[in-house]
């Protein structure tokens, strides 16, 4: 409080919360709290492909290809959802999980198609958890990569999940990634209670937004495109 109050300028990254601020804070004047999304660079997607070239160059010239499987385009010709980030106060996975079980349960074929990758530091699932859905070879965590190599698994990914921390966090705010997300051009899976998260993928087409709990709907989002996909 002694913090706002000396403030001159308080800027938060959603509507939703200057609107929580000025209600908190009535007596404080409500220009006070200036909205001022996240966002993205676009030439980071300039650099990410301008790398891409210059690796495939390389790569034709005889250099020795790299072993990350997340550089291969086709990813063995299966379909990869992929969260970019760390994995952490985010229980809205176990939804994801549970519904990708789901989807192996009644498509045999999913084990051997499907990936979900988790690229970056996992603070959520412990080791226990993560076998306790049974989804082995299926899930995959991959260690943290530079953002522009970070994009450019984006790019090459099948679809993105987004995953919303829950609860009142997701009505206040964005998650920072999500307009990576939304300008990689790949659909968006946003697993999300209802805020600016889940009106932002709306408004942008990108994909299928289901709330947390809601494992029939994400299991039957990712069996649509898996059948679409193949």
């Amino acid at each position: 409080r002694s913090v706002v109050r000396a403030a001159d300028r308080v800027t938060v990254v959603s509507e939703a919360m200057a609107a929580h601020y000025r209600a908190r804070y009535p007596e404080i004047d409500p220009s006070r709290f200036v909205f001022l999304p996240n966002g993205f660079d676009s030439d980071d997607w300039r650099r990410a492909e301008s790398a891409e070239s210059a690796e495939s160059a390389a790569t034709v010239k005889g250099a020795p290809p790299g072993a990350d499987v997340l550089r291969d385009p086709a990813d063995g010709g299966r379909f990869v959802l992929l969260h970019a980030g760390q994995l952490a106060h985010r229980p809205t996975v176990r939804t994801l999980l549970e519904a990708v079980r789901r989807v192996i349960t009644d498509d045999g074929a999913a084990r051997r198609d499907l990936r979900v990758r988790f690229l970056g530091g996992n603070e959520e699932l412990s080791e226990r958890e993560r076998r306790r859905y049974g989804l082995g070879e299926v899930l995959e965590f991959v260690p943290s990569r530079p953002h522009i190599e970070a994009l450019r698994c984006m790019r090459h990914a099948a679809a993105l999940a987004l995953l919303g921390h829950g609860g009142q966090a997701d009505s206040l705010l964005y998650t920072g990634k999500i307009y990576e997300y939304l300008s990689s051009g790949r659909p968006v899976l946003g697993i999300v209670d209802e805020g600016p998260g889940a009106s932002l993928i709306r408004e942008a087409n990108a994909g299928p937004v289901l709330r947390p709990g809601n494992v029939e709907g994400v299991a039957r989002s990712l069996a649509g495109w898996l059948a679409a996909w193949r």
